[in-house]
Parts: structure tokens; C-alpha cells; sequence
């Protein structure tokens, strides 16, 4: 009788094993299963033995059905070649004996002269046989490498060789057999250097297979430079850090391809003499290096294939065979294919990608650049052309390990170009690197379930109802989203719930066992359906009355998925140096780890995963929002980086035991950041219709309600919403309620139109919390810039962007450009790019262009030839040349985020809003762009930048915002740019969202789109030179802009007055003052007085201006008056008087006043300040702080007071 010793998770399988009873011969036993409904077809499987077997000779397999199998022992497990079909269920039950059932054609491993030679059956490896030791130590020229050549078949001829090329000598090489067959041969080839370092290669081949697994460990270390990466824990482990190739071109531009100092290299010229090449892979840098089957230029999905010639022309890197994924970058590939069509005799010679977990890169220490935390994929090989008419493969040796696959096949198993599916290659890489049933089986798949069980992600668990209500008050988009499951909705069926479940489930399942579609292999892409789909199934699971089957495989389904999201060779540590894309992109798997890890109820793994979680969230939010609680992403990647964070964090406080809502303080801050960043209501977007708005030339209703939208900055599309106040608002109940109330109603504005990316916003709202008003003023975000409000009615709203912290999806281009909504009317917009196309220039952005050179189309001399813009750069298919502009940028010491500029100065006051920024410039980058697009680059990041060094100069804006009290006041924004040393010509844009633009001398009107026109004026340079341009995208429902330049032909300061108003409103008059340093406005009014408005803004240090009785020494002022109202700011201190009245403070102030006598209102913010008011008063005034009585001297005429640092409020009341 057998008996159970312990249970297994398996291939959608199930095992068990099994010993016998005593004294007779040990058994084992196990059962796989099939529960995922995929044929695994010839795979290498292995279980280790049970206690009492291990020391067996040898052992007979057998199946179910008492058929022998062939088999083999290697280091305590017993290995199986099977074949198991979609569904079914296989017993192989192993007993000790003397030998082991063979293969037909097993593998072998021989001697064959000097040489060691590992045959598959199908091809083989020849390696360099025996010990040697070398004394004195030879050089590396004068040993063999490790790698003696490769054949198909067994007649065939041996192609290629290698050697090494290592800056030590060489003490010794051993050359060892690890196994013997038949299942598989393998053997190592360890080298031993001066200094005690080795390198070694291991080489095993499969009985039946065309491939060789190639796996090498090496720690030669050039220099010392080399270390490898080591991590506290999960959340220092899972914190995003900037990272780069070490030979990226656009981090050492002009410096060319830099290789490693020591390398393998593996020759594949002899017996082959490759003329052309395949590859599976993103997108070619040029098309002599990949175009698509039709020979045009193409950018490739990951699973794709590209065809090139091989002409030698140059000693050249063709292509890189990458260690985990392609990344954006160009030249990459998973396989790369090598073929001789003139010799169809000779086979196809493949390098494939190995296991990601198995390829562990060094960082280099220094690094290339300081800024640069991890040099990635330094051990990626490198497949070089060499003008001798070579192929060669570079193997970085210097630290770490590496995986990969030698292949081999005859041109007649190649598909015909351009068919659909995969290549022989990819299908290998697929099976061995990413799903092997050797790991597969090793899953659970079925597993008692917990009381109560689902749902369980974002309510308490089986909570089912709850999930039911929370939908049924969705509304708009948000109640339509197709994520939402179905059993959640009002009449929702069993049937319809599987149908739904099924469909998303064995989605995500195919697309990676097949690289079928979208979220296939690449891993951020997959992290998203990951996301998508535990919803559905832990809403499957909840559901009574579905099919046992189909519950079945559901469950089987979603726990692949689980798996596959805590597998390392979906998502690599950090340790091993891979390099996880952009700063959104490891918290998108992180989210599908948290999730699936709260989703696995009494998953035997869910413990452990779960554990895990809480060093996932937090790691993740250590750099995805600032302690300002402002984000790391443009407004639309909040979306991608916060969302996931988000559900980490409502999975784990309804059921991992973890409020971070409560625990950290950042949350508070991050709710208000979001609701700040959200424009007024915009007329492009009534509420209640279309998610995009309205199309491009629709005219907008003037009754009707118009939602809010994100500010669109970066990456960020016209007229988009976000869903995260609402998550926000679910995830502050309890901890703070009227924070959430205010976040319902700022999502209530934005109309419910975002229905979730990821996961249904409709499952992760608050529908509870009472409605709160939401506190909307002014904010310094240090961050990420400021956002300034007049809290009007029909609200004018400007925010502008400044941070060394938020860099992801934000460009250079974006620092210091500001958007403008004015009484109400977008007015002056970043262009939405959001790809559509991205328009990354300085140009196109509200700010300063360096060097702008334009004119008449000159036609390109020849695509990446002498006098082409594109010469050295990823091909970009163009006829003629583009026009180009210059914007600050980073050179070589310095990092991305040292090109972005800061606020150093803000001051918020009822009466005016002043900011200034800093951009320090060391270095220029020259972008290109046409008359009609800014898509003037191909899609690359890893290209050459442009760039150029500089005498070091300073950068500096202002913007000045005086602010009306009463929405029928006029307000107006002064703009000052300055340069602290000489630049190439600079330029500023003006873009407004106008229907007509008219320039005069240094004034423009632009008629606005929306009712809200906008005069301009240029008091500053002496003489502007102004100019008119346009552009306009119908991506997202499009969007027109005409733009005002004004250019100067050397550096000097810039002033420019912007004064919005009614369309039906009398035009102001704008005069300059203090030589361009100032403006008077003159607003005429219907009835009665004009509105007087001075506006003083200096380059740093305070100025005088004079206008009559006007007398202002101040850098930074704002006045309004009309018929003895005043009101005076002075955001920067300083000294202003007006007829009798005089007031002086040496920080932030706005003085109000109905009439010149008073009585006064004095608001004050920032730093403590001493504050003098002089002026026809009372003898003994009241003088209150805060509405308590203040400690003043007060003289004949003169009031002076000491006020606190923070705002305050002091009354000066009294007749005279």
C-alpha cells in the first residue's frame, strides 16, 4: 500500500508523492495535472526523490499506464522528458533500480580529439576537452576558448569558435562532464585567472531539442569597478532608482558604443558566412538593420520579426541580445537569427534569450554619470558585424551571471517572411526562458478556499453586497466601465459573471503561454491585465451558481496569473541590474503582485505573498509622492504610478491589516495636491458628455455645466479625468471625513467621466462620506510648482510647473511653462500632448526657446548622410529638413533633473500671487520639429542626444498675479523672464487659445475661443520683436493655438502683460513704466471711473517706480484703483504710496482700503515682518491681529507693528 506523503501544485497540476511500505524497493509517485486547457508538448520536468531513493543507481519510471519511461538522476531529482495534453492527468510512479529506460535518440556526450562534444541528437556542441594548467600564466590569446564550435545533426560542419579578450592571464582551465544522459548532457568549461578570478560556461543539451542552454558565471572584475547590487529588504528592493545602460548614447553623447573590458567572444563566420539575419524585437535604429517583410521601416511588437542584410560595411553593433525585456530602446532583441539563403545547406544559428532570474548584472561603481543608481544590462551579448565579413558576439565577463540559448535549425524550418505566427526562435524562448513546465508544475492551481473567501480586495471579505451597492452609485462613464463585474450589476447572472470572467481570464493566460496580443511578454504591459483580471475573478469565485468547471478553471486561470506576477522571471529583482523602465512602470508590477497576492484566498502561497506586500507599497511610495504630497508624474501618469499604489494600499487596509491612510501623513497632502490640479470647469467639457469633450470647432454651451479636467501637463491629454479622488476618498473614510467629503465633490465635478484603466473606479469609490467643500487657494508645491486662484465664481486659475522631483512623463520643456484659465475660458493651455503627437519642444510650451532657426523648407540631402539632421541618429523617415530650436538640457556630470528649475521665491496674498523660478543652464540641446508637427524623432530613448555645452547662465521667471476681489474687477498677470549672463537668441511663447490674433508695435489681441479674449503686451525688451505662429493636433478632440513670440536677438529681460477680459469689454490701455520694469493699466469701465492698475516686476532687486502720486519701491507690486478703493500688494516687501497713504513692510502684504483714509485691512503671509503704515487717520486707531487687539506704536500719522510669521489679518479702524 502507498500512502501520501505530500501534496503538490502542478502544471495546472496536482501532485503527490508516494513511498512504499517496508522492505520493499522505494517508490515514488506523482500525479500531474492539467488544469490550464495548454498542450506542453516534449518538456524536461524533474521532481526531487523522496528520503530513502537518493541513493538509488538508477530509476525506472513508469506511467499510469505501466508504459516505461525514459529517465535520469542528477543531484537528488529525478528527470522526465513527457509530453502532457491540454486537460488531462498522468501518474509516474518511480522505483529504485540498476538502470533507467533510454531515449531512442538519446543525448550523448563523446570525446572527439581535443574536443568534448555534447549532442542533442538533433545539433551539438563541441567544447575544448581536458585540464590545463599554465605556468608562467599564458595570455588570453594564446588559450582556447570555451566555445569550439556548433553543428546541426550529426554529419554536419562545425560553425564558429570563440576566444577571450580579458585584461588577465590565464592560470588554468578545467573542463568537467555534469551529466551524462540520456535526458540531457552537460558539461562546464571554468577558466582561472591572476588575481583569483574565474570565469566559468556551462553547456547542456536535451535529447530531441535544437537548442543548447548556455549559462556562465563570471567575476574577472576590470579595475574593481564591478559590484553587485544588494537590497535591505522588499521596500528598499522594490523603490524605483534611476538607472541607465552603460553605453546608452543619449548618456554619453558623441562618445560612440563603449564596450565592456573584458568579454568572451563567439565567432560564427567559420562554415556559415551569414548574408542575412531575423529578429525578434522592438524596432530597428535604422533600416539596414531590421525593416518589416515588405522591406518597409517598421517599429515591431515585441513578438514581431525583422529582416536585414548582413553587408559588413562597417565594424559596427548590430544588435543586442537582451537579458529580460526590449525596453523602448532600439536594436534589441529576445532572438537573433543567422542565415547564409545563398548556402541553403547550411542551417539557421540562433541566440536566444535564457531565464531573466538567471541573468544578474553588475553595476559599475563610479557609475558612468553620478546621478546613475544602476547600470542595467551590462551583461546583455552584444552582436557585433565586422568589416572582415564576421559575426561576433560579445559575452560581458566581469561580474555576475547570464543565461542564454544556442539554436539550431535548417533553413526549412524558417516561416515564410511576413507570416503571422511565431518564429521557431521566439516559440523556444517562450518555452524555455518564461514558461517552462518545469517551473509551471511546480504552481498551485487548486487549493481548499477559505469562510468567508471573496470578494476580498476592496471591502471586507464576502462582502458581497457592499461591492453591489458601491456600483449601483456609479455613475457616467464610471457606471459603464467594462471591468466591472458583472455579478455586480443590478441583475447580474452566473452566467454572465463566468462568461466575463472567462473572456479576461483566458486572455491574460494565452497572451503569455502564446505571446498572443497585447500584455504578452512585456512585463509592464502584462502587469496591467494582471490588474485587470483579479477583480473579475475573486468576483467569479464570489458568485454561487456557476458551472464546477468553469469555476474550475477559472480558478486555475487566476492563479496563473498569481503566479506569474511573483515569478522573477516575469519581474526580475532589482538585484539583478535589468532596469525597470520608466518610474510608473515597477509600481504597475507591484500592483500586480499586491493584488494577486490579496486576491490568492488560502492560496498555500498566500502568506508568504502577503508578507511581502507591505515592503511593495511602501517602497513604492518612498519615491512616488513627495512630503509636499505632491506626485512623481504628469497628471495622466498619476494614473499609471498612483493608481496601483492605490489598490496596494485599499487591498491591504481591507485586508492585510495596514491603513497607510493612517499611518502616513503624505496621504493628507496627495488628496489636496489632486484636488489642486484640477482645472476650472472647462466649457470643452459639459458635464455629462463625452469623455474627450467636445471635437475640435464645436461651440460650447453657455448654460450649460462644465466639468473640471487634470492640468495638461506632460504627458496629460486636453480634457482629461482621474478617477484616484475617488480611490483617495475610500481610502481617508475613517481617517479623516471631511477631507473624503471634499474629495467626493471634486470628483462630482469631474463628472464620474473616468471609468478606470485598471481596475473599476465604480469598485473603488466612496459613496458614503458626506459631502464637504473642498479648500481651494493659492499653493507652493516645492515639488512640483504652484497653482494660483482668484477663487472667483468664474475662476481664473494659472499653474505653473518647477520641481527637482517630478520627472516622470514630464520634459524638460515643460519646466517654467505655465497653463492659464481665466474668468472661467481656457485661455492659454500646455498643448494636451499625451503622444497624439508628444510635443516636447520648447516652442510649443508657454516659455523660453533658445536659438530658434526656421524659414523656407530645405530639402534633406540624403536620409543620415553629411549635412542630414539625422546623421548618427535612429533613422526618421523625413523629405525635408527640420526646423530646430534649442532648450536647456544635461551634460556630463550633471543628471536629468539638475536641467529642471525650482521655485525660489512665493508669496500668496488675497490681492496678488508672485512667484519666482530658477533654471540653472549648462547646457543646450537642440530639438528638431516641422512647419506642421512636432514628431520630428523617432521614438527612441537610447538615441544621441543633441546637446552642447555653454558659458553657464541663469534662467529666471517671474509671474505676477494681481487678483480681483469681486469677479466684475479686472485682474491681470505680468510675465518676466531674465538671463543672468550672455545665450544664444532667446524667445518666449505666448500660446492662446484664440480664433484671431492682431499685432501692434508691442501689443497683440487675441480673441478667445471661449468669450474670454486677451490683450498683450511686451514692455520689455526695448524693442520686442514680435511674431505670429499656429498649430493644432485632433487627437483627444483636438486643439488650436495661436501663439505670440516675442524675440530679442540677445539675452536681456523680457516683460510681457497679460490682461484677459470679457470679448464685450472696452480694450485696456497698457503703458510701460520704469523703463519696461512696469505697466500702468487703465480699465475703462462702463459707468463711472476707470480701474488705474500698476503692476511692478524687477529682475531682483527692488526699483522705484513713479506715476504721478504713484510712488512704489518694490522687485514684485501690485495696485488697483478706482475712485479711493485701493488695494496694494507686495509680495516680496517693500514701499509703496499713493497720494497720503504710505505703506512699508519687509514681507508679504496686501493692503486694502474702500478709501484713502481707511479704514484698512493689512492681510500679511510668509515670514514675520515689521509693517509702517502712514496716512491720514485717526489720532487713536484701533488695531487689531486676528481680531484681538495688537501690541502697535502708534505716532501722528504712523502705525508700526511687529506681525508673526504665517497669514494674519490686521484692521487698522478709526475716524479721523
Amino acid at each position: 500500500m502507498r500512502q501520501a506523503v505530500r501534496a503538490l501544485a502542478a502544471a495546472g497540476l496536482m501532485g503527490t508523492l508516494m513511498t512504499g511500505p517496508a522492505g520493499a524497493a522505494p517508490t515514488q509517485s506523482v500525479t500531474l495535472k492539467e488544469c490550464l486547457g495548454q498542450a506542453w508538448p516534449d518538456e524536461l520536468i524533474s521532481y526531487p526523490l523522496a528520503e530513502g531513493m537518493r541513493e538509488a543507481k538508477a530509476v525506472r519510471a513508469v506511467d499510469e499506464a505501466g508504459a516505461a519511461l525514459p529517465c535520469q538522476l542528477d543531484n537528488g531529482r529525478v528527470h522526465l522528458q513527457v509530453s502532457l495534453p491540454p486537460d488531462t492527468t498522468k501518474t509516474f510512479t518511480f522505483t529504485a533500480a540498476d538502470s533507467a529506460e533510454s531515449p531512442a535518440n538519446p543525448a550523448t556526450v563523446t570525446t572527439d580529439g581535443g574536443f568534448l562534444v555534447l549532442d542533442s541528437g538533433v545539433m551539438a556542441v563541441r567544447l575544448p576537452a581536458g585540464q590545463q594548467t599554465w605556468d608562467p600564466p599564458a595570455a588570453p590569446a594564446d588559450v582556447p576558448g570555451p566555445l569550439a564550435g556548433v553543428r546541426l545533426g550529426r554529419q554536419g560542419a562545425w560553425i564558429g569558435k570563440s576566444w577571450l579578450e580579458v585584461p588577465a592571464k590565464v592560470t588554468a582551465r578545467a573542463v568537467t562532464v555534469e551529466a551524462e544522459g540520456p535526458l540531457f548532457c552537460q558539461a562546464a568549461v571554468a577558466y582561472s585567472f591572476e588575481g583569483g578570478r574565474h570565469y566559468r560556461l556551462s553547456v547542456r543539451v536535451i535529447a530531441g531539442q535544437p537548442y543548447a542552454v548556455i549559462n556562465e558565471s563570471m567575476d574577472l572584475n576590470p579595475g574593481g569597478r564591478y559590484v553587485l547590487l544588494k537590497y535591505d529588504n522588499d521596500a528598499d528592493a522594490s523603490t524605483w532608482e534611476w538607472w541607465n545602460l552603460a553605453d546608452g548614447e543619449h548618456l554619453l553623447p558623441g562618445e560612440g558604443i563603449r564596450e565592456q573590458p573584458a568579454n568572451a567572444v563567439f565567432s560564427f563566420r567559420d562554415n556559415l558566412d551569414p548574408n542575412q539575419c531575423r529578429w525578434t524585437g522592438g524596432r530597428p535604429s535604422h533600416p539596414r538593420k531590421g525593416v518589416d517583410a515588405e522591406g518597409k521601416p517598421t517599429i515591431m511588437g515585441e513578438s514581431g520579426e525583422l529582416y536585414a542584410p548582413l553587408t559588413y560595411d562597417q565594424d559596427e553593433r548590430f544588435n543586442r541580445l537582451t537579458g529580460w525585456w526590449l525596453n523602448s530602446f532600439s536594436d534589441r532583441s529576445y532572438a537573433f537569427s543567422l542565415i547564409n539563403d545563398a548556402r541553403p545547406d547550411t542551417p539557421v544559428v540562433s541566440l536566444l534569450m535564457g531565464r531573466p532570474s538567471r541573468n544578474v548584472n553588475p553595476h559599475m561603481d563610479p557609475p558612468p554619470e553620478p546621478w546613475v543608481r544602476i547600470v542595467t544590462g551590462l551583461n546583455d551579448l552584444r552582436i557585433w558585424t565586422m568589416k572582415d565579413r564576421d559575426v561576433r558576439v560579445l559575452a560581458p565577463v566581469c561580474l555576475g551571471t547570464r543565461e542564454w540559448l544556442l539554436m539550431l535549425e535548417p533553413q526549412s524550418a524558417l516561416r515564410p517572411k511576413g507570416d503571422k505566427g511565431l518564429s521557431n526562435a521566439f516559440r523556444t524562448v517562450l518555452r524555455h526562458s518564461w514558461f517552462p513546465l518545469d517551473k509551471v508544475k511546480d504552481w498551485s492551481f487548486e487549493w481548499p478556499e477559505p469562510e468567508p473567501a471573496w470578494p476580498r480586495l476592496f471591502c471586507q471579505a464576502g462582502d458581497l453586497q457592499a461591492m453591489k451597492d458601491r456600483v449601483a452609485a456609479a455613475t457616467g462613464e464610471m457606471a459603464k466601465s467594462h471591468l466591472i463585474p458583472a455579478i455586480y450589476k443590478a441583475n447580474g447572472t452566473p452566467e454572465a459573471m463566468a462568461k466575463q470572467a472567462m473572456e479576461s481570464l483566458e486572455r491574460a493566460v494565452r497572451a503569455a503561454l502564446c505571446a498572443d496580443g497585447h500584455g504578452s511578454i512585456n512585463w509592464f504591459h502584462a502587469s496591467l491585465h494582471m490588474m485587470q483580471v483579479m477583480p473579475l475573478f475573486e468576483a467569479a469565485m464570489a458568485t454561487p451558481g456557476i458551472d464546477p468547471a468553469t469555476r474550475a478553471r477559472l480558478k486555475a486561470y487566476g492563479a496563473f496569473v498569481a503566479h506569474r506576477a511573483w515569478d522573477d522571471d516575469y519581474w526580475p529583482p532589482k538585484e539583478t541590474a535589468n532596469g525597470w523602465g520608466s518610474a510608473n512602470m515597477g509600481t504597475l508590477a507591484a500592483g500586480a503582485r499586491v493584488l494577486a497576492a490579496a486576491a490568492m484566498a488560502g492560496h498555500p502561497d498566500q502568506a508568504r505573498w502577503l508578507a511581502r506586500s507591505r515592503g511593495y507599497l511602501d517602497g513604492n511610495l518612498l519615491g512616488l509622492i513627495a512630503d509636499d504630497g505632491s506626485g512623481l508624474s504628469c497628471p495622466h501618469y498619476l494614473g499609471a504610478s498612483t493608481d496601483p499604489v492605490l489598490y496596494m494600499a485599499l487591498a491591504l487596509k481591507y485586508g492585510g491589516g495596514y491603513n497607510v491612510f493612517k499611518e502616513d501623513p503624505r496621504w493628507a497632502r496627495f488628496c489636496q495636491f489632486m484636488i489642486d490640479i484640477l482645472t476650472p470647469p472647462d466649457p470643452r467639457s459639459p458635464l455629462g458628455g463625452h469623455q474627450f469633450g467636445l471635437p475640435l470647432g464645436a461651440p460650447s454651451d453657455p448654460a450649460a455645466r462644465n466639468r473640471r479636467n487634470l492640468w495638461p501637463l506632460g504627458h496629460t491629454s486636453r480634457t482629461e479625468t482621474t478617477g484616484i479622488l475617488d480611490m483617495l476618498a475610500l481610502g481617508m473614510q475613517g481617517v479623516d471625513d471631511r477631507l473624503a467629503g471634499a474629495l467626493r465633490t471634486m470628483s462630482a465635478e469631474m463628472g464620474a467621466t473616468s471609468s478606470g484603466a485598471f481596475v473599476a473606479y465604480a469598485l473603488l469609490s466612496n459613496t458614503t462620506s458626506p459631502l464637504a467643500p473642498p479648500d481651494l487657494r493659492s499653493r507652493h508645491y516645492p515639488a512640483y510648482g504652484a497653482i494660483l486662484r482668484d477663487r472667483q465664481p468664474a475662476e481664473t486659475w494659472l499653474a505653473i510647473h518647477y520641481s527637482k522631483f517630478a520627472f516622470d512623463h514630464v520634459q524638460a520643456s515643460d519646466t517654467g511653462t505655465f497653463t492659464l484659465f481665466a474668468k472661467g475660458a481656457p485661455l492659454m493651455m500646455d498643448f494636451g500632448s499625451m503622444y497624439s503627437p508628444e510635443c516636447g519642444q520648447a516652442v510649443y510650451h508657454n516659455r523660453v526657446a533658445w536659438d530658434i532657426r526656421e524659414g523656407d523648407p530645405r530639402p534633406c540631402p540624403g536620409n543620415q548622410t553629411e549635412g542630414c539632421f539625422y546623421r548618427g541618429l535612429t533613422y526618421f523617415e523625413h523629405t525635408v529638413e527640420p526646423w530646430t530650436c534649442r532648450i536647456e538640457s544635461y551634460g556630463h556630470g550633471r543628471s536629468p533633473l539638475d536641467a529642471f528649475g525650482e521655485i525660489t521665491d512665493f508669496a500668496s496674498l488675497p490681492g496678488a500671487d508672485w512667484l519666482a523660478g530658477r533654471t540653472e543652464v549648462k547646457t543646450l540641446q537642440t530639438t528638431p520639429y516641422f512647419a506642421d508637427t512636432p514628431a520630428a524623432l523617432a521614438p527612441d530613448p537610447n538615441q544621441r542626444r543633441v546637446i552642447e555645452s555653454v558659458p553657464p547662465f541663469d534662467w529666471e521667471r517671474q509671474i505676477l498675479f494681481a487678483k480681483p476681489a469681486r469677479d466684475d474687477e479686472p485682474l491681470f498677470v505680468l510675465v518676466r523672464d531674465d538671463f543672468t549672463a550672455p545665450c544664444p537668441p532667446p524667445t518666449v511663447s505666448y500660446w492662446v487659445m484664440a480664433s484671431d490674433l492682431q499685432m501692434l508695435g508691442r501689443q497683440a489681441h487675441a480673441t478667445g475661443q471661449f468669450g474670454i479674449d486677451l490683450d498683450l503686451y511686451a514692455a520689455l525688451p526695448a524693442e520686442p520683436a514680435l511674431s505670429r505662429w499656429q498649430w493644432e493636433h485632433k487627437n483627444w478632440g483636438g486643439e488650436r493655438q495661436l501663439c505670440l513670440r516675442v524675440s530679442q536677438p540677445q539675452a536681456g529681460p523680457f516683460l510681457v502683460a497679460l490682461f484677459p477680459r470679457k470679448a464685450a469689454d472696452p480694450a485696456p490701455v497698457i503703458e510701460p513704466l520704469a523703463a519696461g520694469n512696469a505697466v500702468r493699466v487703465t480699465v475703462p469701465q462702463a459707468a463711472g471711473e476707470a480701474w488705474v492698475c500698476h503692476g511692478v516686476l524687477t529682475a531682483g532687486e527692488p526699483m522705484t517706480v513713479a506715476d504721478g502720486e504713484i510712488r512704489i519701491e518694490a522687485r514684485a507690486a501690485a495696485l488697483l484703483r478706482r475712485a479711493g478703493q485701493i488695494r496694494l500688494s507686495l509680495p516680496a516687501g517693500g514701499r509703496a504710496t499713493t497720494g497720503e497713504m504710505t505703506v512699508e513692510s519687509d514681507g508679504a502684504l496686501t493692503l486694502t482700503a474702500e478709501a484713502e483714509a481707511g479704514p484698512f485691512t493689512l492681510a500679511t503671509s510668509g515670514r514675520a515682518q515689521a509693517v509702517r503704515l502712514t496716512g491720514r487717520m485717526s489720532r487713536r486707531p484701533t488695531v487689531t491681529l486676528d481680531g484681538a487687539k495688537a501690541k502697535a506704536t502708534v505716532r501722528r500719522g504712523t502705525i508700526e507693528l511687529q506681525v508673526p510669521a504665517g497669514d494674519h489679518t490686521v484692521q487698522v479702524a478709526g475716524r479721523r
